[in-house]
């Protein structure tokens, strides 16, 4: 079963733990100061929410290199991925920051490989930039004749 999708990457319950999912929601209320009193607040919309995973690759589980190849080539595309939590779509997602632990590491032929990994994420909602208000009225204008 697939706990976590983002993207083509999947991280499956019995192949790797993944706790906690951590989500936090906020919103943005900044001062407005007065003449006289005290400041008041004015809540202004939401701020872009994040989303924590702490993930433990094992390589008695899945192929820890692989794994940390993919998470990694996500990582610095710089772009957004469909994010799926169980059947649930949370909409898309980049990652924003990417923590690296190696708890074991062995050498064999082909050199040191990492075989027990604990991978932080954190990602933030992704809102594709909607068009402003004045490029609406900048297609209007560009409708009328120009004067020299």
């Amino acid at each position: 079963m697939v706990i976590v999708k983002l993207g083509n990457l999947e991280f499956e319950a019995h192949k790797i733990p993944i706790a906690p999912i951590k989500r936090t929601r906020s919103l943005n209320f900044p001062e407005q100061d007065k003449l006289e009193g005290k400041p008041t607040l004015q809540q202004v919309g939401g701020k872009l929410e994040t989303i924590n995973l702490e993930l433990t690759l094992n390589s008695m589980l899945v192929d820890v290199s692989d794994y940390l190849d993919r998470i990694c080539s996500i990582f610095n595309s710089a772009t957004e991925q469909d994010l799926y939590i169980g059947d649930n779509y949370e909409g898309q997602w980049i990652i924003e920051e990417m923590t690296e632990t190696s708890k074991n590491i062995l050498r064999n032929n082909e050199g040191w490989k990492p075989t027990n990994t604990e991978i932080s994420l954190k990602l933030k909602e992704y809102i594709s930039r909607e068009p402003s208000a004045l490029s609406g009225l900048n297609n209007i204008l560009a409708g009328f004749p120009k004067f020299r």
